[in-house]
């Protein structure tokens, strides 16, 4: 994972507030997007219809102005980008659908 290093008009930094809070060089984002209802676990895992988003943008003032879908990703490439397995509560066969 990269390491902290946002980019603004200033150029780049790695902290604010005298150190105390950490910029990120990348943000990055996963949604589920599904009807509405309750046991969603439940629900995806039975096999209800859903979408799934995931983006990485890097964290610049040089990305203003392009489109968000051009940071779009599968969910199993930002997990190896990140090291976090999301969507862990659903059947393994579930998640490799929605993942890939």
């Amino acid at each position: 994972m990269a390491r902290g290093g946002g980019k603004g008009s200033n150029g780049e930094v790695a902290s604010i507030s005298s150190g105390k809070v950490t910029v990120p060089k990348r943000c990055w984002k996963v949604i589920l997007i599904m009807p509405e209802g309750i046991n969603d676990v439940i629900r995806l895992n039975s096999g209800v219809k859903s979408e799934i988003i995931a983006i990485d943008v890097p964290n610049s003032q040089d990305v203003s102005g392009t489109r968000w879908r051009n940071y779009e990703l599968k969910v199993r490439e930002l997990e190896g980008r990140t090291g976090l397995n999301f969507f862990t509560e659903l059947d393994q066969n579930i998640q490799d659908k929605i993942e890939n």
